[in-house]
């Protein structure tokens, strides 16, 4: 008797325990620290991405900004002074180019609203380089610029959409925290918007800063959050 009691009390035990490990890992709490595409796709959600700052290669985005009236550029090799119009001001808050070196230059627009960021599908998660922990990574994910919805009027629209609003590549870094995955900064990549060469200004700048006109990129320009939204464990 004591040994079949012992047996059905050993059988409940385990039983027991079998079913503890399976609402575990139905619950996630197996590998809580781990990132998939759903959690990534879920933070990514929650923070409601907005774009503001822009990149281009080479000085055409410029070229059509002040075709169309919102600014005024002047180039002299590696130095570009960029004056704002009272138009430009409602569409820009900001605009800086620079040539990092020869054959690279790059123009970063801070736009006075902000443009809405459309998820459509992560594409990779990989570990930050330099990180052993796994506690920050990096997701790479597409989705489209909702010029539709940008507080810009048609011209404006036409100088930026570099894309024709299709689909582009992003980067954002993701970190650990006690209570799940955070958000940390994401970013686009750079346009190009292709010089008009049939315009007067074109023919100017590529007779005479010629290779100065190639392309390149700025430092790189972290969208800004307007919160820090995560997924809790």
């Amino acid at each position: 008797m004591r040994r079949q009691s012992a047996g059905r009390t050993a059988r409940r035990i385990i039983a027991l325990v079998c079913g503890l490990a399976a609402v575990a890992t139905l619950a996630g709490c197996s590998d809580s620290k781990e990132l998939d595409r759903s959690k990534a796709e879920a933070v990514l959600t929650a923070n409601n991405l907005h774009v503001q700052v822009m990149e281009y290669d080479g000085l055409g985005v410029l070229q059509c900004l002040q075709n169309m009236g919102y600014l005024h550029f002047n180039a002299i090799f590696a130095l570009v002074n960029i004056d704002l119009t009272d138009r430009g001001t409602s569409l820009l808050q900001h605009a800086e180019a620079s040539s990092q070196q020869m054959g690279v230059y790059g123009v970063a627009l801070t736009l006075r609203h902000t443009i809405p960021f459309r998820l459509q599908a992560i594409s990779g998660i990989s570990d930050r380089v330099g990180d052993v922990s796994g506690a920050t990574k990096t997701v790479d994910f597409t989705g489209t610029i909702d010029f539709a919805q940008a507080a810009m009027d048609a011209p404006a629209r036409t100088c930026l959409d570099a894309t024709g609003s299709k689909p582009v590549a992003a980067t954002a870094a993701f970190k650990h925290f006690d209570d799940g995955w955070r958000l940390q900064s994401f970013q686009l990549p750079t346009f190009h918007v292709p010089l008009l060469t049939s315009s007067r200004s074109s023919h100017i700048l590529r007779r005479t800063f010629g290779w100065f006109l190639g392309k390149g990129a700025l430092r790189a320009h972290e969208q800004p959050l307007s919160s820090n939204l995560g997924v809790q464990e």
